[in-house]
C-alpha cells in the first residue's frame, strides 16, 4: 500500500528528529522562565553550550543561512524540520528566530515570550 502524499511527507521529514529538537529546547525555555527571563539563547553560544540538535548540524545551518543556494533534498528536509520546530513554539505564543554562530557552521535558537 502506498502512502498518501501527506503521509509520505511526514515519513520523509522524520518527525522523530523534530520531536528530539523540541525536547532539547523545552526544558531550557522552562528554566529561563523560572529564572525570570523573557528570552533565551539556546545553542553552541548559550551557557551551557548545547552541542546536539539541528543547531549543530551543517545541513541545517546551510539550509537556514543560504536557502537559495542550498536546495538539495537534504536542505529542503532541514528547512521543513526547522519550520516544524518554529511552528510548534509559535503555536504556543513564543517568538522563535535563529542567529548564526560566528566562524562556525552552527546557529543558535533565540526564543522570547
Amino acid at each position: 500500500m502506498i502512502y498518501t502524499a501527506s503521509e509520505a511527507r511526514q515519513v520523509a521529514l522524520d518527525k522523530r528528529e523534530v520531536y528530539d529538537e523540541i525536547a532539547i529546547l523545552e526544558p531550557l525555555i522552562l528554566d529561563a522562565i523560572a529564572a525570570g527571563a523573557l528570552t533565551v539563547t539556546i545553542g553552541p553560544d548559550s551557557d551551557p553550550a548545547v552541542t546536539t540538535g539541528f543547531m549543530n548540524e551543517s545541513v541545517h545551518y546551510l539550509a537556514y543561512s543560504d536557502p537559495l543556494t542550498n536546495r538539495t533534498d537534504a536542505h529542503k528536509k532541514a528547512v521543513a524540520q526547522m519550520n516544524e520546530v518554529i511552528n510548534h513554539f509559535q503555536s504556543l505564543g513564543y517568538t522563535v528566530t535563529r542567529e548564526k554562530v560566528d566562524g562556525q557552521n552552527k546557529f543558535n535558537w533565540l526564543v522570547s515570550w
